[in-house]
């Protein structure tokens, strides 16, 4: 099953390479927008996306620093997991993938700075 597209020469934004790379640095910088990608786009419609280039950007959901979104993603995930089709982070500290700029500014946005 794959999400339908308007145009059929266009990909998905999150089957783009580097959209998919970008949106899976927000998700793993800022938990809010984690949130409202899980709840407005990906819940409940994960299968469609745990393949390709989008499963980055699904990965991040279980790599995230944030443990209530972890929670969230890790019930509808699990059996992706299970099945092989989704591989468990490594505990490799994956914050420090996400990019200094992105880094600094996410302490402004929560601490005020």
């Amino acid at each position: 099953m794959q999400p339908k597209q308007a145009d059929a020469e266009e990909e998905h934004i999150l089957e783009q390479f580097h959209s998919c790379r970008t949106i899976r640095t927000l998700v793993l910088a800022f938990p809010a927008f984690a949130l409202t990608l899980w709840e407005k786009a990906l819940k409940g419609k994960c299968a469609t996306w745990v393949k390709g280039h989008s499963s980055k950007v699904i990965s991040a959901f279980l790599e995230t620093s944030d443990s209530k979104m972890k929670e969230l993603a890790k019930e509808e995930l699990r059996p992706f997991v299970d099945s092989g089709l989704l591989r468990l982070p490594v505990a490799d500290g994956s914050i420090k993938k996400i990019p200094k700029s992105l880094r600094r500014m996410n302490r402004k946005l929560l601490l005020g700075d």
